[in-house]
């Protein structure tokens, strides 16, 4: 299901639509997303980044309720200077029900809707011990869910792995 969902392991029918990204600092602080105003008051810090496992739910495979029909700037109580950052990176079981998820709970377009600045894709893992067909699933799925999120108008950037030479000729 998932080969048939990426479309097969080709690049040629990705699409990708840009959409501008921010400018950011060279060091953005991951947060935990509790109390973020007050630890900002200290710091006045022009961005932060909050981690998926702190929108989305493993349990539920949902957006967590907090995050549900609401923005990050809501949600953190951002300054509404402060450029904010989803960072995709996630365990295999989440960033796997994520992409297991994606179209019957519209997690790409719940994702863009939330309003982020900047959305770092899920990042779904090439490892040497992986057999050789996965490392391309993968490496398709990265590109693939930051073209999706792209697409649903997030400034998205997508996770680039490789573990051949061939696969960055790709």
């Amino acid at each position: 299901m998932w080969v048939r969902d990426a479309g097969g392991l080709g690049f040629d029918d990705l699409r990708w639509t840009q959409q501008p990204l921010p400018d950011l600092p060279r060091f953005i602080p991951q947060v935990d997303g509790h109390r973020m105003r007050a630890f900002d008051e200290g710091l006045s810090w022009p961005a932060y980044a909050i981690g998926l496992r702190r929108v989305f739910s493993l349990t539920t495979g949902k957006l967590r309720r907090a995050w549900q029909e609401r923005t990050a700037r809501e949600v953190l109580r951002a300054p509404d200077s402060t450029k904010l950052v989803l960072a995709g990176y996630g365990t295999d079981p989440l960033i796997e029900r994520f992409w297991t998820n994606q179209h019957r709970e519209r997690l790409v377009e719940e994702v863009a809707s939330l309003g982020f600045d900047l959305v770092l894709a899920p990042n779904y893992s090439v490892y040497g011990n992986q057999p050789r067909f996965e490392h391309l699933l993968n490496i398709k799925r990265n590109a693939l869910i930051a073209a999706r999120l792209a697409e649903a108008g997030a400034p998205a950037v997508p996770n680039i792995y490789w573990y051949r030479r061939i696969d960055l000729e790709r």
